[in-house]
């Protein structure tokens, strides 16, 4: 991945919109009377969808798609996967499911980076990761 700071604001934007977007849908989608195994998979599905339209496309023109889509998608799955649990079990608020969107696009891209970092060989402390 690259680590000039465009690249790494782009990657921090298009996970913490995409989380967003997803979460939201997702708690717009689902309620408690869908049954939290299908809604995983189904919010799992819709997430990936709706993630990839709306922020992954359009962003996609300015960070690219090598660099986004790693993170982009492992965070739509997961979000879309979360939220929809979450609300087939009680009434989630758009703040609330946003809020949980927005936490999971900034874990999955932090491992990611590292993730990378360990598969290439790269120092953490250069990164500045040394202590997480």
């Amino acid at each position: 991945m690259d680590d000039r700071l465009y690249f790494q604001l782009g990657d921090y934007f298009t996970c913490i919109l995409s989380g967003w977007v997803v979460a939201v849908f997702s708690a717009w989608f689902f309620d408690p009377s869908w049954g939290m195994f299908s809604a995983m998979f189904i919010g799992m599905v819709l997430g990936m969808a709706v993630g990839f339209v709306f922020p992954g496309a359009i962003l996609i023109h300015f960070f690219g798609l090598f660099e986004i889509m790693v993170p982009l998608m492992i965070t739509i799955m997961m979000v879309g996967m979360v939220v929809s649990m979450l609300a087939s079990m009680f009434a989630l608020s758009f703040g609330a499911a946003g809020f949980i969107g927005i936490v999971i696009g900034i874990a999955v891209l932090r491992l990611t980076y590292k993730w990378n970092d360990k598969i290439s060989g790269v120092d953490p402390e250069y990164l500045g990761f040394a202590n997480d």
